[in-house]
């Protein structure tokens, strides 16, 4: 099983902000100006827009996806949407949100799913697939 972690910068500004619109609104908004991924244990790569590598670093995590990689990301619920709205990826079969695991790994720490904060900020997701994990006690 291949693992493809990745994470998106996006443009923000004073009339693009998720605080005013919603991921989608925002989303068709704005730019990506930068991606770190890897895949497996490889090194991270990094590019931002506008450098020769950006364009093909977004063709390279496009081909991992379509191979069966599991996305992997925290909040991985706006990497993936990036993926979708941004780059025309269907939504990809397997993803892990490192975000959900740590807050369910410390649900009541601040932000974590115990806690009022986390209930008053939290947006729905698509459903994820964690697979196996170890808790730490």
């Amino acid at each position: 099983m291949s693992y493809l972690y990745c994470d998106f910068e996006t443009e923000v500004g004073k009339n693009l902000s998720l605080s005013c619109m919603t991921t989608r609104q925002y989303l068709t908004a704005t730019r990506i100006t930068a991606v770190a991924y890897a895949l497996n244990n490889d090194p991270v790569e990094c590019a931002l827009a506008g450098e020769s590598g950006f364009l093909p670093a977004l063709d390279l995590i496009k081909q991992y996806i379509d191979q069966g990689a599991t996305v992997v990301a925290h909040n991985a619920s706006f990497d993936v949407r990036v993926l979708t709205i941004k780059l025309g990826i269907i939504w990809p079969a397997k993803v892990h949100c490192t975000m959900e695991m740590a807050q369910g790994w410390s649900p009541n720490q601040p932000g974590g799913y115990g806690s009022s904060r986390a209930r008053s900020t939290s947006r729905p997701a698509r459903p994820t697939s964690f697979g196996p994990t170890t808790r730490r006690t």
